[in-house]
């Protein structure tokens, strides 16, 4: 019994929240703490179940405040920061598209990304392989974004694998504290953040993403499902990108 104790007593038992939109604020937070990331992704099947038809159009998710960027180390100052949520299946596996969304060489397969550099970068194959938990990379990237011209960002990216009794998955955070620089006036991105859990699915990859950003549209009233809709659409369209370039033979 004594044994026992001690044991227990060295585990730390951590319960991810129940509902999608706190999930994803949660894995966001304690990305950085192994026993937190590994309870959040396991808590993303079920409720990803729940509410699939929704996550499909497109859902808010509770903002970040800035008690939620502090815990997360993150320099970020919280104002107005939205967030989205959605939902989209590729048509290749999880080893397949993790190949692609951790490439170095993105410009060359991303119709709309001119350029792609890893400024930073950790073991690539030895995540790939399993036999490195984690992956980090510091990304520079310039994309073109229709009527805003192109958009410029430095931003940092982690991928770790997540300990789930039904099959692989990953969680992946984007921080974007700086912001995107615009070839146009039309809109302003003060900072950008992403959450993501990727997991095999009847042998196909599903990625959920809850992604957040401080933004306005300098003279314009946007409406908040406006920012919804487009997020998921490109969200839609990146997946649809990895795996025409999986067709085609790519990284």
């Amino acid at each position: 019994m004594l044994t026992l104790l001690v044991a227990l007593a060295g585990c730390k038992v951590v319960e991810a929240p129940d509902t999608l939109q706190e999930l994803a604020v949660f894995g966001f937070v304690t990305f950085d703490d192994p026993p937190s990331a590994d309870a959040a992704g396991q808590a993303y099947p079920p409720l990803v179940d729940l509410n699939l038809e929704d996550l499909e159009d497109g859902l808010y998710v509770d903002q970040l405040g800035q008690a939620d960027l502090d815990a997360a180390g993150v320099s970020g100052s919280a104002t107005d920061i939205l967030g989205a949520m959605g939902s989209v299946d590729y048509r290749h596996d999880l080893a397949a598209v993790l190949s692609i969304v951790t490439a170095t060489n993105k410009d060359d397969f991303y119709a709309n990304t001119p350029a792609y550099e890893v400024l930073e970068g950790g073991d690539r194959e030895c995540f790939l392989s399993g036999e490195c938990a984690r992956l980090d990379q510091r990304v520079t990237d310039t994309t073109e974004v229709p009527l805003l011209g192109e958009a410029t960002r430095t931003y940092d990216i982690s991928w770790q694998w997540v300990d789930h009794p039904d099959g692989p998955m990953v969680l992946s955070r984007t921080l974007n504290p700086g912001g995107i620089e615009m070839t146009t006036d039309i809109m302003r991105v003060y900072q950008q953040y992403a959450m993501i859990c990727f997991y095999e699915l009847g042998g196909k990859a599903r990625r959920v993403e809850a992604f957040w950003v401080d933004a306005e549209f300098i003279g314009m009233n946007v409406p908040k499902s406006f920012a919804v809709d487009t997020a998921v659409g490109e969200m839609e369209d990146a997946a649809e990108q990895v795996d025409d370039a999986l067709d085609a033979g790519f990284p």
